[in-house]
């Protein structure tokens, strides 16, 4: 529904841009006649720049100036359910190199425990701003004893003074994703966190993700890209940053019902870039 109420304008500033500008240009211009519909703008950049690639006669990961080998693979998400439910979800996805288990709860150690019983993969933590800093600091701690490697979210989006505290004192990786939406939020990462979640969709598309990154890595803070509910489309534009980001997330195709679309190949967690394709390969 959003995307039709925006058809118009999207039209009207295809038929200004006229000849193909870089897409960054052109992401300029999205911004200016879309600024309060961040979904629409990140589908509209990533088929820009899709086509600015095909039309360059190169795949978007070399035109972004990457690489198809030594790809970040995926971990599995298994979203909070009983212990016993998320038991054997983890265990329905052994192949998986390593597995973000969703917590938040009064039985969070119990669940991570049950969970470490059917695999010896990493596990990541997502709290999804569920924690206190106390809460954290009981956690934190027990959690790294069963090969918890990292914790996202922790704490509220706007704690920023408890996360400084917390990581002081973390054995493992903080990471933010709600407290991390745009470039005045990335800055204030900065003392309470290592690394950032960055996605397409709720940045904006390709282009200002782009921009994210390179600040990132001048803070010092390592790089994630995740995904949201894509289908393989939207999957296969995150594929393009697989060899420029510490960690990726792109398992949410395999949670549809029914998958229409093709593109970049992900199998148990892996990425295959082909340097033949166009584009995405979306």
């Amino acid at each position: 529904d959003e995307m039709l109420a925006c058809r118009p304008l999207i039209q009207r500033l295809l038929d200004r841009v006229g000849i193909m500008v870089h897409p960054r240009e052109f992401h300029h211009q999205l911004i200016l006649a879309l600024p309060e519909h961040p979904f629409v703008r990140c589908a509209v950049d990533v088929a820009y720049w899709d086509l600015y690639a095909r039309r360059a006669g190169k795949p978007l990961f070399r035109l972004l100036g990457y690489d198809n080998c030594g790809l970040a693979r995926s971990n599995f998400s298994i979203g909070l359910a009983s212990a016993e439910e998320m038991q054997a979800r983890a265990a329905r996805a052994a192949d998986w190199p390593a597995f973000k288990i969703k917590l938040g709860r009064a039985d969070d150690l119990e669940i991570v425990r049950a969970i470490r019983k059917v695999t010896s993969k990493p596990i990541v933590v997502d709290a999804n701003c569920g924690w206190t800093l106390d809460e954290a600091r009981r956690k934190i701690p027990v959690l790294a004893e069963h090969g918890v490697v990292e914790v996202e979210q922790p704490l509220p989006a706007d704690q920023w003074d408890a996360m400084k505290l917390l990581r002081r004192e973390s054995p493992i990786t903080l990471t933010a994703d709600e407290s991390c939406t745009n470039m005045g939020s990335l800055e204030k990462c900065v003392g309470g966190f290592d690394k950032i979640n960055a996605k397409l969709m709720k940045s904006g598309g390709i282009t200002p993700v782009l921009d994210i990154f390179d600040r990132a890595e001048a803070l010092g803070l390592k790089r994630m890209l995740g995904c949201m509910p894509e289908s393989r489309v939207g999957l296969s534009a995150i594929c393009q940053f697989a060899s420029a980001v510490d960690s990726i997330e792109v398992d949410s195709v395999f949670f549809h019902v029914a998958e229409q679309a093709v593109g970049v190949v992900i199998e148990n967690g892996t990425i295959t870039l082909d340097d033949h394709a166009l584009g995405t390969s979306a």
